[in-house]
């Protein structure tokens, strides 16, 4: 059988970080070598988002974060630099793969499969 998902399909919710919505390829970071060669326009899935992550974070086009909270410095960075940030979706770089398009919602914390206009 064949399911087919559209992208108004909410998938996933966490909750929001920072508002606004981007769309691309999920890239799951584990360390510091999977900064290397992102794909243009990528979501970052991060366990959580330390100092050494902010400074990367201008490689993004949006984030996810598997802990509970983002941090306030995090938040403002995020926001000063437009970039959507759902936190709190536990087991996401278990439940996604490396990419994979998703549209992800800073405000709402949704996050569904495919591409939307934003």
């Amino acid at each position: 059988m064949l399911k087919v998902r559209t992208v108004a399909d909410i998938c996933f919710r966490g909750e929001g970080g920072s508002p606004g919505k981007a769309e691309g390829p999920v890239r799951i970071i584990h360390g510091a070598d999977d900064w290397e060669n992102l794909p243009r326009n990528a979501i970052i899935i991060l366990k959580e988002c330390d100092d050494k992550a902010i400074n990367m974070l201008t490689s993004a086009n949006g984030i996810i974060i598997e802990q509970a909270t983002v941090s306030p410095h995090t938040a403002a960075v995020a926001k000063e630099m437009h970039i959507p940030v759902v936190c709190n979706f536990k087991h996401a770089a278990t439940t996604l793969e490396n990419d994979q398009i998703i549209t992800i919602d800073g405000s709402s914390g949704q996050i569904s499969y495919g591409r939307a206009s934003v």
